[in-house]
């Protein structure tokens, strides 16, 4: 296994050596001259053995092959969502017919609401048939 000597940059104003990452000096905060580094890299060198074990592993079939079926399922996926999007969009809802409301007879509806506005109290009659026929328009309400 090789390993590189870590490159130190020193500092033109104070002249304190400084790790090869940085830009400005430790010490004295002075701009770095980085032109002596050039395109080398910093840290241990790779071996062939790491090399080939790394474009082994960036060229795999297996995991090429369960990439490109994980992306498969998932535009199939999303190609399913959208369709059933679509649906929900263009079917009409099944919607219950609207049930008709007939409401109380007209005249025992008026007079209990004129009575619940008026603050007198007063004497109401109603007759058998009237009092029937809100008797069932209130049962089939409920």
């Amino acid at each position: 296994m090789k390993t590189a000597t870590p490159i130190q940059l020193t500092c033109p104003e104070c002249r304190r050596d400084n790790e090869a990452e940085r830009i400005y000096c430790h010490d004295c905060g002075a701009r770095l001259d980085r032109s002596g580094l050039g395109g080398r890299k910093t840290g241990r060198m790779e071996t062939s053995a790491e090399l080939h074990k790394r474009m082994r592993g960036m060229f795999s079939q297996r995991q090429l092959r369960a990439r490109l079926l994980f992306f498969k399922a998932a535009k199939l996926l999303l190609i399913a969502c959208a369709a059933a999007a679509l649906l929900e969009i263009l079917i009409p809802p099944d919607v219950p017919p609207a049930v008709k409301s007939e409401g109380f007879p007209p005249q025992i509806n008026l007079r209990l609401e004129t009575l619940t506005e008026s603050h007198q109290p007063q004497v109401m009659a109603f007759s058998e048939e009237s009092v029937n026929a809100y008797l069932a328009s209130a049962k089939r309400r409920s």
